[in-house]
């Protein structure tokens, strides 16, 4: 049977766990066994390698030729010029390329996942990496989940899986069992790696970790994936084809005419003459090989990977900036899921009339026109526990990203609130909506939100 369609205390027989987690020796044994909780990913490639790579390409060999023949024939300069040229083209590529790398990986150490695990009765906090297969850990609003697991106890627990599943609207966790041939998003007693809390508490066993997880399924697919050639290298790899061809074709028409006009003067066919001919057809050939082409192109793509990096955006290849770019449709399914994973109110209906919102994404500065309902945008502020705050990328939510939404409009449409809480009735499928009270200078109130 599947994790999520045993029972309870069959699962934590099967995976020698129990409720006050693990003892540190076993966690240790079990450490060596499955290894560091983390996605594994490909061996880091050699500098040496990076260098070369950037040289496979066929306008490249072209003029790597055209070094060959002018050291043949004694053009020291042109071959120098040429040489200069390429190690050029090459060194923009590859400290590129090391330079992204070092960044994805000193980005990797920054975002470590911390995880609250119960180790002989007692809790801890752990580094995620630490994590083994029957591990007790608890997960409450806004941590993100550390590796695949079985809710054991959940109160209220909403989960954004939109990285797995591609639905943006949080998912409601609950306890039990459900059907052993259950879809990924029917798995509503499970908790998946790489997915976040938005609301709630609860305690889950961990039944995967690292490569075993969904994530790192798709990780080990992403990996399988063979690397396809930008749209501008196969247009260049083209164009070196068909300017090999001209090339040659060019050496055969001089060589021919020189031949031609030699023997038609009465002249005799032999071999330093026909050296000589094939030297000269050669040498027109390569000058029209464009020489500075690889470097323009470089140049080209490094001023757009400036440009990049100046919106927060991280490059690791050069070939790949223009690769977006060359996009004519885009295709995602009904919830956006290339987007940003955030909601934004444009439009308000009340008693009053209609009103609308301008303004993207979580930025509280914006605008509203048309009635105003203060109650309408009011609820939405105290029906919330979700929160907004400005960081070093802008406004972000630390929450339910409609909740979040609701904040944004409340702040747009100038409304405040002042009360405390009493008491609060969460979201569930069961009411279809949100309910608290809250003590206020001119009463009591019970605010709502949800379907209607």
């Amino acid at each position: 049977m599947s994790v999520f369609s045993q029972p309870i205390d069959q699962l934590l027989s099967t995976l020698a766990s129990q409720q006050q987690g693990l003892s540190e020796q076993e966690a240790k044994k079990r450490q060596a066994l499955y290894g560091p909780n983390r996605l594994s990913t490909a061996p880091p490639t050699p500098l040496l390698l990076i260098f070369i790579n950037q040289f496979k390409d066929f306008i490249i060999y072209i003029l790597l030729f055209a070094i060959a023949f002018s050291l043949l024939i004694g053009e020291y300069v042109d071959s120098l010029i040429i040489l200069a040229i390429l190690l050029l083209n090459g060194s923009i590529g590859f400290f590129q390329e090391l330079s992204a790398t070092r960044s994805l990986a000193a980005l990797k150490k920054l975002t470590r996942i911390q995880a609250s695990v119960c180790r002989q009765g007692l809790w801890r906090s752990v580094v995620a990496d630490d994590l083994v297969p029957g591990d007790i850990i608890a997960l409450e609003s806004g941590a993100r989940v550390p590796a695949d697991g079985r809710l054991l106890h959940a109160v209220q627990l909403q989960v954004e899986e939109a990285a797995l599943t591609g639905e943006s609207v949080p998912v409601v966790k609950e306890v039990g069992q459900v059907a052993d041939h259950a879809q990924l998003g029917d798995q509503l007693n499970m908790v998946f790696a790489s997915t976040a809390v938005v609301a709630g508490r609860a305690l889950a066993v961990v039944t995967a970790t690292a490569m075993d997880t969904e994530i790192g399924k798709i990780s080990s697919l992403i990996q399988q994936a063979p690397e396809a050639m930008t749209p501008l290298q196969r247009r260049l790899d083209r164009f070196g084809r068909r300017l090999g061809l001209v090339i040659i074709a060019i050496c055969l028409v001089i060589l021919a005419v020189l031949s031609g006009r030699h023997l038609a003067s009465g002249g005799l066919a032999s071999g330093p003459m026909l050296m000589d001919f094939t030297f000269i057809a050669i040498s027109l050939a390569v000058a029209a090989v464009p020489t500075a082409l690889p470097a323009v192109v470089t140049i080209s793509l490094a001023v757009g990977v400036k440009r990049l990096l100046a919106k927060r955006c991280l490059v690791r290849r050069l070939a790949s900036v223009e690769t977006l770019g060359c996009c004519d449709v885009i295709c995602s399914d009904k919830t956006g899921t290339i987007t940003k994973n955030e909601m934004t109110v444009i439009h308000g209906w009340s008693l009053a009339g209609e009103a609308s919102f301008r303004g993207s994404g979580y930025d509280p500065h914006g605008e509203m026109s048309g009635a105003e309902e203060p109650l309408l945008y009011q609820i939405g502020l105290v029906c919330n526990n979700a929160i907004l705050e400005e960081g070093s990328e802008g406004w972000q939510v630390n929450g339910n990203p409609t909740e979040g939404a609701l904040l944004v409009s409340g702040a747009k449409a100038g409304v405040s609130y002042r009360g405390k809480r009493l008491a609060e009735l969460p979201f569930d499928s069961g009411r279809k909506k949100m309910s608290v009270t809250v003590q206020q200078e001119d009463g009591l109130f019970l605010y709502s939100k949800g379907a209607p």
